[in-house]
C-alpha cells in the first residue's frame, strides 16, 4: 500500500510546527484555536475576507501560497509558505510586515497576535499568524490603536 502524496495544508502544518515549538506565545495562540470551537457565522466570512487579503499580499500566488485558513469563534491562523526560490518571495515578506497591512486588519476587526517564521522545505519559509477579533477600528499606519491615548 502506497502513502498519499500530502497536501499543501498538511505540508505547511508541518513546516509550521517548528515555530510553535519555538514559540510559547504562538504555542498558546494555536492551542486556544483549537480548544474553542466554532462560530460558522462568524469564520467562514472571516477566512474568505483574509484568504483575499492575504492573496493580494501574496501578488496572487507568485510569492507565495496561503495553504491555510482556519477561524474560530474568537481567533484566525493563517499559515503558508513563501517563495524562496523567486525574487517575489522577497516582497511578499516585505508585503507581510507592511504597517498597512496591519491598519488594514484593525480597520477590518481583526489585531495580530503574532507571527512566526521557519524555513521549510524545498527553499521555501512556512510562516504563520495569528488574528484576534475585535471592534473594528480606525488606525493611522504605524500605530496600534491599542496604543492610543484616551
Amino acid at each position: 500500500m502506497g502513502s498519499q502524496p500530502k497536501s499543501d495544508r498538511d505540508l505547511v502544518a508541518d513546516d509550521i510546527e517548528p515555530i510553535l515549538r519555538n514559540s510559547p506565545n504562538l504555542r498558546s495562540l494555536h492551542a486556544k484555536l483549537i480548544g474553542q470551537g466554532r462560530d460558522d457565522a462568524w469564520a467562514k466570512p472571516s477566512e474568505d475576507m483574509i484568504g483575499k487579503v492575504y492573496d493580494d499580499v501574496s501578488l496572487n500566488g507568485k510569492a507565495g501560497r496561503i495553504a491555510s485558513v482556519s477561524c474560530g469563534t474568537t481567533l484566525c491562523e493563517v499559515s503558508g509558505a513563501i517563495d524562496g526560490k523567486r525574487g517575489e518571495g522577497d516582497a511578499f515578506r516585505s508585503n507581510l510586515s507592511k504597517p498597512e497591512l496591519a491598519a488594514d486588519m484593525w480597520a477590518k476587526g481583526y489585531r495580530n497576535m503574532g507571527e512566526g517564521y521557519a524555513k521549510g522545505r524545498d527553499g521555501n519559509e512556512a510562516f504563520v499568524t495569528y488574528y484576534q477579533r475585535e471592534t473594528p477600528t480606525k488606525a493611522e499606519v504605524g500605530r496600534s490603536p491599542s496604543n492610543e491615548k484616551n
